[in-house]
């Protein structure tokens, strides 16, 4: 078998990884500019956020990013797109794509398929530095593009994206050998945090078992130390300025902390896999269902097991840091679900360290127990791949392979509201006067499901070019729980003083809200609302000025 690391090769390792990629997440492939994945989403509510939010970064890059953070959501909150991640790098390849083919599902979905096998491509260069042999550090990267924790979260773009903290680790790896590599290790650094906030700040917390786990008396030197004050500055430079923005317009925001006991994880959930995949159905040791299936998968543990002994005599340090982080990794992803004694590690974490306050899905914290197992594992396939001659590379392909088959799970597509986001009132409300718009029916608190229809008017929304008084982010501004209260009253009080005081203009209705007992409450208003437009799904009113 040729050396994969060879430079002149990368174009086949990408090839190899997108043909996996392919098969792991059919049958998209076939339906790129139909359907959206979903994950363990029980609905199309967050992918279809995710693809405004995608949208919405595109178009602000037309206007070089003037007005950026005051999303046309929550009307009429400012900077409305801080409550909840910008993907703004997403977006910068996103508007790429749509500027070539027009068609935002399925650069929407090319892109994630992209990020795949960036998943894959930077998990191999990981192991390759820590000195795997090049077919069995290929062998790793197509592991990493099976992880299962990945495969959940098809649904949550940002959640997918891995290929920064594994060129994060892999730039670590090299500053802690060389004492070289400080630029790249703060430009993938800063990255991460750009790329999912919430993967950026986990990271924070890993850095510290490496300290201990990686530092060494030669790092005090005059030069490591430079490198190390270039990653610092570079992260900083990288990604301050979009995360104080977030957090000086998000500081009055505060989570529920029922939210944040739902979004922690339980131990039976590091027992538990998507219960559609092969090994959720056929494993016995396995649970049956659980709220956040962490499992990594039964030949993903037996490889970093047997990575981590055959590791610590060459590797120590880095085995050290591996386990550390992971034991790290699974202590903080059960949230406010444990407590050691008196001791609660995550709301310390959340008393002194900025920005863990407001995280709400400590269970995301599991996705790094993968990772490290996936970079423990890299030491076993290197050793099984010169084991015996071709006994062991036939060994390896048959684990990598047996892996892949366990946590595989058919990819849940939905179709996208191609026909919604081109319903004639839109072009008829585009062109009206200008003046923010609610869409009826109103989504108040609670699951993300009850938001679908919202997500749809706000994509909507960038279609008629009128900011929106309803809205969905991860967090919900005070003005949703005003426009909850003038919900609960409409129509048999129109609430003409909110309305006018917020600047509405218009109320888009749909036909599932429109009964015969509300149709003749609104008969009742012809002082405040005029009825403008009229066709088989939808009615619009315009509210009338004082």
């Amino acid at each position: 078998m040729p050396r994969l690391d060879r430079t002149h090769l990368w174009p086949l390792r990408l090839l190899a990884y997108e043909a996996v990629v392919v098969v792991l997440t059919w049958p998209l492939a076939l339906q790129l500019g139909d359907t959206l994945p979903v994950g363990t989403e029980d609905a199309l509510t967050v992918p279809l956020y995710n693809l405004w939010a995608l949208r919405w970064n595109a178009d602000r890059l037309g206007h070089l990013y003037v007005g950026y953070w005051n999303a046309p959501i929550f009307h009429p909150e400012p900077g409305a797109l801080a409550l909840s991640e910008t993907l703004l790098p997403q977006g910068v390849v996103f508007a790429l794509g749509d500027a070539i083919f027009g068609r935002p599902v399925f650069v929407y979905n090319v892109l994630l398929l992209a990020i795949l096998v960036l998943n894959a491509q930077a998990a191999s260069r990981l192991l390759l530095t820590l000195r795997v042999a090049a077919p069995a550090a290929f062998l790793g990267g197509i592991v990493a593009a099976a992880l299962p924790f990945v495969s959940n979260e098809m649904g949550v773009v940002q959640l997918c994206v891995l290929f920064p903290i594994f060129y994060c680790l892999d730039a670590l790896r090299r500053y802690t050998v060389t004492g070289r590599g400080g630029a790249r290790l703060g430009i993938w650094t800063g990255l991460t945090a750009l790329t999912c906030s919430y993967y950026g700040l986990m990271l924070t917390v890993f850095m510290v078992p490496a300290a201990v786990c990686l530092g060494r008396r030669a790092h005090l030197a005059r030069r490591p130390l430079a490198e190390l004050a270039a990653a610092g500055l570079l992260a900083c430079a990288v990604a301050l300025p979009i995360l104080l923005t977030q957090a000086n317009l998000t500081e009055n925001q505060h989570r529920d902390r029922r939210d944040v006991a739902r979004g922690s994880a339980d131990w039976v959930d590091y027992a538990a896999l998507d219960e559609h995949s092969v090994g959720g159905r056929w494993l016995p040791w396995l649970k049956p269902i659980a709220v956040h299936p962490l499992y990594p998968g039964t030949v993903l543990l037996v490889l970093g097991a047997l990575g981590a002994h055959l590791g610590s005599v060459a590797h120590p340090r880095w085995v050290l840091f591996c386990l550390l982080g992971l034991l790290v990794a699974f202590v903080l992803s059960l949230g406010t679900n444990l407590s050691l004694g008196p001791l609660r590690p995550f709301e310390i974490l959340g008393a002194y360290v900025p920005g863990f306050a407001q995280m709400r899905n400590a269970f995301r914290f599991g996705v790094f127990t993968q990772i490290f197992l996936l970079s423990l594992s890299g030491y076993a396939l290197h050793a099984l791949w010169s084991w015996r001659g071709r006994i062991g590379p036939a060994l390896c392909i048959c684990l990598v392979v047996l892996g892949c088959i366990e946590v595989a799970a058919p990819t849940v597509l939905r179709p996208a509201p191609r026909a919604a986001l081109k319903a004639p009132w839109i072009d008829f409300l585009r062109a009206q006067p200008d003046g923010a718009v609610i869409v009826l029916p109103v989504a108040e608190y609670g699951p993300s499901r009850g938001f679908e229809a919202t997500v749809v008017a706000m994509l909507q929304g960038l279609e008629h070019r009128k900011p929106l008084v309803n809205g969905y982010s991860g967090m919900l501004p005070a003005s949703n729980i005003a426009l909850a209260e003038w919900n609960k009253h409409f129509p048999s009080q129109p609430g003409a003083s909110y309305l006018r005081r917020t600047g509405v203009a218009y109320l888009v209705i749909g036909n599932d809200w429109w009964t015969a007992q509300r149709r003749r409450q609104l008969a009742h208003h012809g002082d405040v609302l005029e009825a403008i437009y009229r066709d088989d799904t939808t009615r619009i009113y315009r509210v009338k000025e004082k």
